[in-house]
């Protein structure tokens, strides 16, 4: 499900772009709901994958380190969402954003690129490295009754 949601925000973030003009508020709306319906609900999904990443890793080597994984996602969300910000004042600047006036047409392209399609190229790579996540239900069975098996 993680790699299909991040499949369709590509897909409407891209939309977006392309067919929500200036002044269609009502539609940039619609889209930007459903842009979040499905970015958000990858949300427990992505947790519980980290989960089932610490259990594999157990099977594997035989140490569970779930404080080091879900400590270290939260890490990295946290630098990433400092690095997002540094990206976001250099974008705005590239664009020349300026505030207090009114912006030209190349700033305001830049706005609907930093929401719209600069995003959706990182939905497209996160839904393609997906792929490589093998672990589904039936397997996960397997590295739960492998663990079981081992403690009892």
């Amino acid at each position: 499900m993680f790699r299909y949601t991040q499949i369709i925000t590509f897909i409407l973030s891209a939309l977006m772009y392309f067919s929500v003009g200036r002044e269609n508020l009502v539609l940039a709306f619609a889209f930007y709901f459903l842009i979040n319906f499905f970015c958000d609900m990858q949300m427990p999904v992505f947790w519980s994958s980290i989960a089932e990443a610490v259990d594999y890793g157990e099977k594997k080597t035989g140490l569970r380190v779930s404080g080091l994984a879900f400590g270290g996602i939260l890490f990295f969300q946290k630098f990433g969402m400092g690095i997002a910000g540094g990206i976001l004042g250099f974008l705005l600047s590239h664009f020349g954003y300026q505030a207090d006036v009114e912006q030209t047409a190349r700033s305001l392209t830049g706005i609907a690129l930093m929401m719209t399609l600069i995003p959706a190229l990182f939905h497209l790579a996160v839904g393609l490295l997906m792929k490589k996540y093998l672990i589904n239900n039936e397997y996960y069975r397997d590295i739960q009754l492998a663990l079981a098996q081992k403690q009892a």
